[in-house]
């Protein structure tokens, strides 16, 4: 005992650290998912219903220019495609509810 901690083996160490990395190996891939569209790349997630149904989940995604200025009350105009990777994965986006 060190400090009060106990002291572990390299086996043990070495098996702890391996589990770590899978956690957070598994948070990285299988939690988020990239789609190229049209405008550019989105970063999604795949989430769990609440009766446990798993679907894909992309928010805040704009669809046309922001109708500001000239383009109050005007048609919508296509959005510009964008460099990267747009994250619609936040929870933070701006989302409308869709119903299949």
């Amino acid at each position: 005992w060190i400090f009060g901690l106990p002291l572990l083996n390299t086996e043990e160490i070495n098996m702890r650290c391996i589990y770590i990395l899978w956690i957070i190996f598994l948070k990285l891939v299988c939690c988020e998912l990239e789609v190229r569209i049209a405008d550019g790349i989105l970063r999604g997630q795949v989430l769990q219903s609440r009766d446990g149904r798993t679907y894909y989940s992309f928010t805040g995604i704009p669809y046309a220019k922001p109708p500001i200025g000239e383009l109050r009350f005007k048609a919508p105009e296509p959005v510009e495609p964008w460099n990267g990777i747009l994250d619609a994965s936040s929870k933070s986006n701006k989302i409308c509810i869709q119903k299949n």
